[in-house]
């Protein structure tokens, strides 16, 4: 069977294998601000936690009050600290940026290996390819999180070029500027010196 692979696919297929790679790389540095970002929660959750439960059984230099007190106080920054987490959703965010990263890596790779190969050697259905890959590309952009637009160059939002209002009048002005310089350097063509002697040749 013929192969029906053309630059035309290539070409597509190689913009969305570089989108993959960018946003993999993009979510990549999301988990690891969200996992670092983690830890301000946590540690300070496991410290309190444990002081907090040492200081209300073992400690005995104070009255009840002051440990019932204190240890209220502690658990109500604890609370604070893990409702904060839960309103940011860090954990949720943790993993799925974990999971849509290693999607877009697989994603990327298929896409290398099928262009990878000589074209004789690939599937046969280009279309079908394209259509897979493509739709599973779409799946993953509806799945992962917004991005800032300045993190990665997309390749399939190549935007023409801006029109300037003054496009039309700078080609005018440059046009009667090149007619000036013509009028000017005819008019700067070298004439005889001395015009009765160009006379007196003729006669």
């Amino acid at each position: 069977m013929v192969s029906s692979w053309t630059s035309d696919y290539e070409a597509i297929l190689e913009k969305i294998r570089i989108n993959s790679i960018n946003l993999n790389r993009s979510h990549m540095k999301n988990y690891f601000y969200y996992k670092k970002l983690s830890k301000y929660f946590q540690i300070p959750t496991i410290i309190l936690s444990s002081f907090n439960s040492v200081f209300s059984v073992g400690f005995t230099y104070t009255s009840q009050d002051n440990i019932s007190s204190i240890s209220a106080l502690i658990s109500l920054i604890v609370s604070i600290i893990n409702s904060v987490q839960l309103y940011l959703k860090i954990d949720d965010q943790l993993e799925a940026e974990n999971s849509i990263n290693k999607s877009y890596y697989t994603l990327s790779s298929d896409i290398y290996k099928i262009l990878e190969l000589d074209r004789e050697h690939r599937p046969a259905d280009a279309n079908h390819k394209l259509e897979e890959y493509y739709d599973k590309y779409i799946e993953l952009l509806n799945q992962s999180n917004l991005l800032n637009n300045n993190s990665y160059s997309d390749k399939l939002l190549i935007l023409p070029k801006e029109k300037s209002l003054f496009s039309k009048f700078t080609k005018k002005k440059t046009g009667d500027e090149s007619a000036k310089s013509s009028i000017t350097s005819e008019s700067a063509s070298p004439l005889p010196i001395n015009r009765f002697e160009s006379m007196e040749e003729q006669i």
